[in-house]
């Protein structure tokens, strides 16, 4: 006699024996493909100039390089954080491979304010993150020079004489 609990096993005997014959899996493309392995290792950044200084109105560059540690690869994602008022940086963010260097340009305003500012310069490959600290320093506007002698029509009107010189 036949009970159910026999075609039942005897249906799930016959689907697990194709499954097995058949790799285990089914060779549909729609499945999903696995996940993307997660970056290892570590990424060191080193700059040069190992500072800033741009004069309000100017611009200068700063070279970025990126050194792969503990079988790093990637591509890096380099970034400038607290960058002082009047003071923009292109790219951003700037796409740096490892063993490579790209360049970043610090902008300064004409208004940009005198001082010196600690910028912390960020590499990031998902999880893995590194940063190092740069000064940037927006330089004074330098003042004219008064002249030695004023002239009125061609006559001296003021006259400095300096002994030092």
């Amino acid at each position: 006699m036949v009970t159910r609990v026999g075609i039942a096993r005897a249906i799930f005997l016959i689907a697990a024996a194709q499954l097995i014959s058949c790799g285990g899996g089914s060779s549909d493309s729609s499945s999903p493909s696995p996940p993307a392995p997660i970056p290892t290792g570590n990424i060191v950044l080193s700059t040069s100039p190992t500072n800033v200084s741009v004069a309000p109105g100017l611009n200068q560059t700063l070279s970025i390089q990126v050194v792969g540690q503990n079988g790093f690869s990637g591509s890096v994602t380099v970034t400038a954080i607290g960058l002082p008022l009047g003071v923009t940086v292109s790219p951003a963010p700037l796409i740096v491979n490892s063993g490579s260097a790209g360049m970043l340009t610090f902008a300064a305003a004409p208004n940009a304010a005198a001082g010196t500012t600690q910028v912390t310069i960020q590499g990031i490959d998902s999880p893995i993150q590194t940063q190092i600290t740069i000064p940037v320093i927006v330089n004074p506007i330098a003042t004219p020079a008064s002249r030695p002698f004023t002239n009125l029509g061609g006559n001296v009107l003021r006259a400095y004489y300096d002994e030092s010189r």
